[in-house]
């Protein structure tokens, strides 16, 4: 399992593409923050790492950051800050349990800052991913895994058992790993310890749950971790563990692997309604930046997509997972019916991104060579749309995540965009 990847970040970016208001605060400003509205006076705030960062033009801005404590602990803390009225609505629509309360702990886990529309909330402590609270409650998250018959005849032992964050997107996802440790009762009802076993717990917005497991569970693809639980109710889902090291973000040096992995899974074909999927608009925010406007409008229109098969939706070299017994895919969030075009433009995409001096044909060859006989039914127009409208998502992408030079970035993508629509692919 990855964490996030890690960006410096530009935090006066907003402010100087037209949203004054939605400015996130510098590490000391944060601390200080944090220090008056949410510290309860125990272990002291030292220091603190911006991990995550999102900006919405003229709606908000969140960053999320890992705190650390004079007694070595450490706690996920978001800051958010809306440029309308929304923070009234979460205000009065945020609701805090006891155990995430003992959860947050020094800190407070919500504060609402006065006169502003800010707001400070401590992990598990998310308005939309409610099963965050839910997994670290370990009395019912074993309960409800012992009934699913994981491990049987052994059940949980709630004590001893661990939990970890390992990655977070406030409002988005959340990825713990669960160390459960396990015991067995003998036949004077006496119990024993007895191994362990180790889950991947996914908590999402709840309402995605019932869309991404029918996908999940509709696709027959195998080389993935499988799902063995889901609590629709909260968005929490387990799914086994495996292990092995997963690929870097920017490793394309496996590309004939993992286009052979990829082939495997465009195999599973989609049997539905053959209905058009919608594309995010990213011009709206890059028609902010002065450089990008003339380049803009000579890009090719961004193409319909009918779904055909079964796609991953995010495919990137770091969702790969290499094991004992070869690459599996992971992160299967996006997993949905689409057009394998889709799957190939985004990995091409991100060498193009990594190394613009790069030839088209050089980027995608050797992902096409791996991806074997079914290259030859790839719509090549279609596949080069979609690279140019991969670029123009990455182009935003850096502006949205307030990442240190995306203006620049942002330009050179388009720039390298506007090439790639007159190149010609293998």
């Amino acid at each position: 399992m990855t964490g996030l990847q890690s960006y410096d970040r530009d935090l006066e970016l907003s402010v100087r593409l037209g949203d004054g208001q939605l400015r996130l605060p510098g590490p000391e400003e944060f601390l200080s923050l944090l220090r008056q509205h949410l510290w309860l006076g125990d272990a002291a705030p030292l220091a603190a790492e911006l991990l995550f960062a999102r900006w919405k033009p003229a709606t908000a801005v969140l960053g999320s950051w890992e705190v650390g404590f004079d007694d070595g602990s450490r706690r996920r803390v978001s800051y958010k800050v809306y440029a309308g009225a929304k923070s009234d609505h979460v205000r009065h629509s945020f609701t805090v349990k006891p155990r995430v309360e003992r959860a947050a702990r020094p800190l407070r886990p919500v504060a609402f800052l006065p006169d502003t529309s800010a707001f400070l909330t401590v992990f598990p402590a998310d308005r939309v991913l409610r099963g965050a609270s839910r997994a670290i409650d370990l009395r019912r998250t074993g309960r409800a895994l012992d009934r699913a018959g994981l491990w049987e005849p052994r059940v949980m032992r709630r004590r001893s058992s661990h939990l970890e964050l390992l990655r977070y997107k406030p409002e988005r996802r959340a990825v713990l790993r669960l160390d459960a440790k396990l015991k067995l009762r003998d036949p004077g009802g006496n119990t024993h310890p007895d191994g362990e076993h180790r889950l991947a717990l996914r908590v999402v917005d709840p309402r995605r749950v019932e869309a991404l497991v029918n996908n999940r569970r509709a696709c027959r693809f195998e080389r993935r971790p499988r799902l063995v639980h889901v609590e629709a109710a909260t968005g929490l889902l387990a799914e086994e563990w495996l292990e092995g090291s997963s690929l870097a973000r920017d490793d394309f040096g496996a590309a004939a692997e993992c286009g052979a992995l990829l082939a495997e899974l465009h195999e599973q074909s989609w049997n539905g309604p053959q209905s058009r999927l919608e594309r995010s608009a990213d011009l709206a925010l890059l028609e902010r930046l002065a450089g990008t406007r003339g380049a803009l409008g000579d890009l090719p229109a961004r193409p319909d997509i009918t779904p055909r098969c079964w796609v991953h939706g995010d495919f990137h070299p770091d969702q790969h997972l290499r094991g004992e017994d070869g690459l599996h895919l992971m992160d299967l969030d996006e997993l949905r019916p689409g057009t394998p075009e889709e799957d190939l433009a985004s990995w091409i995409a991100d060498h193009l991104a990594a190394r613009p001096e790069l030839d088209l044909a050089d980027a995608a060859g050797p992902l096409l060579e791996g991806y074997g006989s079914r290259a030859a039914g790839l719509d090549r127009r279609l596949l080069l749309s979609l690279v140019v409208d991969e670029l123009v998502r990455r182009a935003a992408a850096g502006l949205r995540r307030l990442q240190v030079d995306a203006e620049s970035r942002a330009v050179s993508l388009i720039d390298r965009a506007r090439r790639a629509s007159q190149e010609v692919l293998p």
